[in-house]
């Protein structure tokens, strides 16, 4: 090794960077799992009716608030099974949230969603208008852009200056962390697949009891019966 390194033929990855985040990774994923698992089989289940899931700071009265932080009503991985009996709850909601999972994820997320909603039960589900993102691209309408850099301001890391394509990725990606493209059509599909039946599924208005105003011009909004 020492000979490639004076010959310049060994190049550092960057491997220990990488191990040092793989090890911190490790330990908060054992942390959220013990938490998880205490919340899990601890929580008063039972007397739930709403859900508001991923729910972020956006606590709702009346609903049982859901996250992996300690503002939440509960912590619990909304990937796992949820800890409540079939046909309990009468209204689930979410917020951007279910374009973080993996499809697979995201599948078993509406399975067990459709599986604990009461007959008649509603989820609510706002998520990022991603086509009005590509749509105001395609038509260099920058309006858009704009307006979500005021609202959620972000840097580069080289500090230069904005171009369409950076709001685009942003929008799509969100630095990495949105891991699916959905549309109503998609979204439609999957919760059909799921168990939903497809005509008690449609796009709903935006609704200022529930949704939060700064998502108002930015996302679809979903509705989905039992």
């Amino acid at each position: 090794m020492l000979k490639c390194i004076k010959n310049r033929k060994f190049k550092f990855s960057g491997s220990l960077l990488a191990l040092r985040k793989a090890r911190k990774d490790c330990f908060n994923n054992l942390k959220f799992l013990l938490r998880h698992i205490i919340s899990y089989y601890t929580y008063n289940w039972n007397k739930v009716t709403k859900l508001n899931l991923a729910c972020g700071t956006d606590h709702k009265e009346g609903f049982c608030n859901v996250d992996l932080g300690r503002s939440s009503d509960v912590f619990l991985d909304l990937r796992n099974k949820l800890p409540i009996k079939d046909n309990q709850i009468k209204q689930i909601y979410s917020s951007h949230f279910v374009e973080h999972l993996t499809y697979s994820e995201l599948l078993f997320h509406f399975k067990e969603c459709y599986r604990v909603l009461e007959v008649g039960g509603e989820y609510s589900i706002c998520v990022p208008d991603f086509v009005k993102g590509l749509k105001d691209y395609l038509n260099k309408n920058f309006e858009h852009y704009k307006l979500l850099d005021k609202m959620f301001p972000w840097d580069l890391e080289d500090k230069r200056e904005k171009l369409p394509a950076d709001y685009l990725d942003r929008s799509l990606h969100e630095f990495g962390i949105h891991l699916q493209f959905l549309d109503f059509d998609k979204i439609k599909a999957m919760m059909v697949s799921a168990g939903f039946s497809e005509d008690k599924i449609s796009l709903r208005e935006y609704d200022s009891q529930i949704d939060l105003q700064e998502r108002k011009d930015f996302s679809i909004f979903i509705s989905a019966k039992k």
